[in-house]
């Protein structure tokens, strides 16, 4: 699948005040403890996820400390970690930003030109409320649910990389408002580099991957996005293809 960016490597969102850690280890799925200079502080880990192959003792990270004022009992979050092909952004804090950034731009977006849409919203009847609904200029309206990846097995992207009981509603809820002729899609933020497709993790998490399947099958539209970070900036680089029979 060849990618519909004027040029690769567009930027997206620029992150400052970022510092070099190095990870120590984990105490819960959301606090770690990390090595920053030449002290040691508690973390802020925000993807619940397992992360085995970026928060390993003696790993490279990158943190930010909390805003000031900030009442939380961590005084940095980890933003990233460094994998075989480079950082890896860790922090799902940020996936709207990402997210809207990309849709702002008609020529990297699945969606192309949009008049409007709405974060957080709710079909009628459904427990899920999707991260948008979307008005593109063409097409009609469409319901869309945004993933973070994070890992990678040789050339490909998998998600997730821990049993996820929320994906799996949401792919199935997504299948039924297809079945029912609304226009539904996942668009999947791929941060590890190296990777030439995307496919659902059943190894880990087979009730995803089956949800995952039922979604293709009634009509819900894939989009994983290759992007990149290079210790500061998230870029565009490609849209990746689902990897054949996953």
């Amino acid at each position: 699948m060849k990618s519909r960016a004027p040029f690769p490597h567009l930027p997206l969102l620029t992150l400052s005040n970022l510092r070099p850690a190095v990870f120590l280890r984990r105490r819960n799925r959301f606090v770690g403890i990390a090595e920053i200079g030449g002290s040691r502080f508690d973390i802020h880990v925000a993807d619940p996820g397992r992360l085995t192959e970026l928060l390993y003792p003696g790993n490279s990270i990158l943190v930010r400390p909390a805003p000031i004022g900030s009442h939380r009992r961590t005084r940095w979050s980890l933003m990233a970690g460094m994998g075989e092909s480079g950082w890896v952004l860790l922090n799902t804090f940020l996936h709207r930003r990402i997210a809207e950034s990309l849709l702002s731009k008609p020529a990297i977006s699945p969606f192309g030109e949009l008049r409007a849409w709405k974060a957080e919203v709710c079909p009628a009847g459904f427990a899920s409320r999707f991260d948008f609904h979307l008005e593109p200029e063409e097409g009609g309206p469409v319901w869309l649910e945004v993933k973070g990846c994070t890992l990678k097995r040789g050339r490909r992207a998998l998600f997730p990389d821990a049993p996820t009981t929320r994906g799996t509603r949401h792919m199935k809820e997504l299948a039924v408002l297809s079945r029912d002729g609304n226009r539904c899609a996942v668009m999947f933020l791929v941060f590890p580099g190296g990777v030439q497709c995307f496919a659902p993790n059943g190894m880990t998490d087979p009730d995803f991957e089956a949800a995952f399947r039922e979604a293709l099958d009634s009509g819900v539209t894939v989009h994983p996005l290759q992007l990149g970070f290079n210790g500061s900036e998230v870029t565009f680089s490609d849209m990746l293809p689902i990897c054949p029979g996953f």
